[in-house]
């Protein structure tokens, strides 16, 4: 953790912390009310598994207060989007689920709900009301394995059933 906030155009080391993993991209971690919030993927293939940590300061350490694990073994992420005490996770192998977390207790985060579609959403991106947009690859219809990219609308206002509103394919 760093403190930009340290006067005199400086950033100082503030603490540090250890998780498990490796992160996908700048959307894998997120600060909210003071809490680091972290998604990664440990492991390769079929071994490979998901995580999300919840990490709060304590002196010059960042203490793991709350590790959701197992999100979708064997898979690995494609997209996180953190949205308050919400957060979005996309794992991928053959289908795309996309799950939603529950952050409201920091301490116990849990997997509310999940929307199984086939494809999979290489960016979330957060839209006014309780609406995701996805953007990634679908299956072709006609070849099947070969993909072509793809939209997808999504519906998060029930946390529990996520809902794909519409998706269209780009050929």
């Amino acid at each position: 953790k760093l403190d930009i906030a340290a006067g005199g155009g400086r950033v100082e080391l503030a603490a540090t912390g250890q998780i498990s993993g490796h992160l996908l991209n700048q959307f894998s971690a997120d600060e909210y009310e003071g809490r680091l919030r972290v998604a990664t993927t440990s492991g390769w293939g079929f071994d490979a598994n998901n995580h999300l940590h919840v990490l709060e300061t304590s002196g010059e350490q960042l203490q793991n207060i709350a590790l959701l694990t197992n999100i979708a073994p064997g898979e690995r992420i494609y997209s996180v989007r953190f949205q308050g005490e919400r957060a979005y996770v996309v794992t991928f192998r053959q289908v795309d689920p996309l799950f939603a977390i529950d952050l409201s207790d920091p301490r116990f985060p849990r997997v509310a709900g999940e929307l199984v579609i086939p494809g999979f959403s290489h960016y979330l991106h957060p839209l006014a009301g309780d609406y995701l947009i996805g953007i990634g690859m679908a299956p072709d219809p006609v070849e099947g394995v070969r993909q072509v990219p793809q939209v997808s609308l999504f519906d998060v206002d029930d946390l529990s059933a996520p809902q794909l509103l519409q998706r269209f394919d780009i050929d």
